[in-house]
């Protein structure tokens, strides 16, 4: 009898099988390993509740026909606590396509978190969460690249299909119009900044500092950022994770976490700095990704320092990935549509890379 329900540790291996089915690429090269790193990631993690079940659909057979994870995080808005959950691995056996991943999306917006979301979605991704009454959240799905080595870096407002509306019109123009504006030229603030190792003390506090009335923040334990910076470090993509706390008249201003890669490529991974500390914070990375070999700088855009970055001419994408978004209720939702919250690439599923 077909049935879907919660995810199961003894489901591991039909859940390996069916990835191997569903992507062609995995950084995991044994069964073994994709194993462990499922076994890990939604059964291990400092998050798990079993109020918030990664879910499967079986078939008549008992197979398993498809498969969503769901990793809940928590959250504060002002001073009231939420919980978010990322959909995380969506897959379906291919002769299955179509019904039982709108299924298992269906289900899984119907439990109890306040917010559902996904920060690695494509353009089928963000067709079926929009389906279900999701948005995509464009202040999100933004990335910004800054070259260190002088090479030209374009920008890149394609988007594959998909539907086109007011506000990703008004994105395309904006773009065109840093185009022209873009110099390739990096001006950095004079200002003398240092760094310090980052502790998940720092983290927490900044976060709480940005946590007004109104924003949405993630709430991070030292036990959850520390498991997170383990994650990150294990991961083959990345030669090195790089955390600092930025200090300037003796106080911290910013805090960031990068990885780099075997070709000088950086990610962005966490970016964060008090009101008018985004410009010594962002040039004090600059020269810390400098210092350790970096080429080329590539993160997603945070609001807040939207202006900063438009007044550098840094290139743009847009969509390459979609962040989406689903909740029930309307000022959730609008954090994310406004581009208020604070969400880095910790706080969803960028982080995951099976």
């Amino acid at each position: 009898m077909d049935q879907l329900r919660s995810f199961e540790p003894g489901d591991i291996p039909q859940i390996v099988a069916l990835r191997r089915q569903a992507f062609r690429h995995s950084s995991q090269a044994s069964d073994a390993a994709l194993a462990l790193y499922y076994r890990t990631l939604f059964f291990e993690n400092p998050w798990r509740d079993e109020r918030y079940p990664s879910l499967v659909q079986e078939g008549a057979a008992g197979e398993i026909l498809g498969f969503v994870g769901a990793i809940p995080r928590p959250m504060l808005l002002g001073e009231e606590r939420l919980t978010a959950v990322t959909a995380a691995e969506l897959m379906v056996a291919p002769e299955t396509r179509g019904l039982v991943g709108l299924k298992l999306l269906r289900r899984l917006f119907d439990g109890a978190q306040h917010l559902t979301f996904s920060d690695r979605t494509n353009e089928k991704g963000r067709a079926l969460f929009e389906g279900l009454g999701g948005s995509a959240a464009l202040w999100y799905s933004l990335y910004w690249s800054v070259s260190l080595d002088g090479s030209q870096i374009s920008f890149d407002t394609a988007i594959a299909g998909g539907r086109r509306n007011v506000a990703v019109r008004a994105l395309r123009r904006a773009c065109r119009l840093l185009d022209k504006l873009s110099r390739g030229s990096i001006n950095q603030n004079r200002v003398a900044t240092r760094d310090e190792p980052l502790t998940p003390e720092t983290v927490m506090g900044l976060m709480r500092k940005l946590a007004g009335k109104n924003t949405l923040v993630p709430e991070y334990d030292a036990r959850s950022f520390g498991w997170l910076m383990q994650w990150l470090a294990a991961t083959r993509k990345f030669e090195r994770v790089m955390t600092a706390q930025v200090i300037h008249d003796g106080q911290p201003i910013g805090c960031f976490v990068y990885a780099t890669r075997q070709d000088g490529e950086v990610d962005v991974i966490q970016l964060a700095a008090l009101p008018g500390r985004e410009g010594l914070t962002f040039d004090h990375l600059i020269r810390h990704a400098l210092s350790n070999g970096a080429r080329v700088l590539r993160g997603r855009l945070d609001r807040r320092f939207a202006l900063l970055i438009s007044e550098r001419g840094l290139p743009l994408t847009l969509g390459q990935p979609w962040t989406v978004v689903r909740s029930g209720r309307p000022d959730v939702t609008a954090q994310l549509l406004n581009g208020n919250a604070f969400l880095s690439r910790l706080d969803a599923e960028w982080w995951i890379d099976a």
